[in-house]
């Protein structure tokens, strides 16, 4: 769970560095890392919630800037 949860956490950075510009392989390997999450452990899908959070806190300190 933790190898694919930071490899979605790398993924995000990178695309929030882009300003969330992203490419169909970008949205391919979101789905494959989200299954592969979900295929890991089903509680894994309780990490979302903080996702969640985790965008729209970013999406207020960007509209700050």
């Amino acid at each position: 769970i933790l190898f694919f949860l930071s490899l979605i956490l790398f993924k995000f950075a990178e695309l929030s560095s882009k300003k969330f510009e992203f490419t169909n392989s970008d949205l391919a390997t979101f789905g494959f890392l989200i299954g592969a999450l979900a295929l890991s452990r089903q509680w894994a899908f309780l990490l979302f919630p903080g996702f969640l959070l985790l965008y729209f806190v970013n999406e207020k300190i960007d509209k700050k800037r």
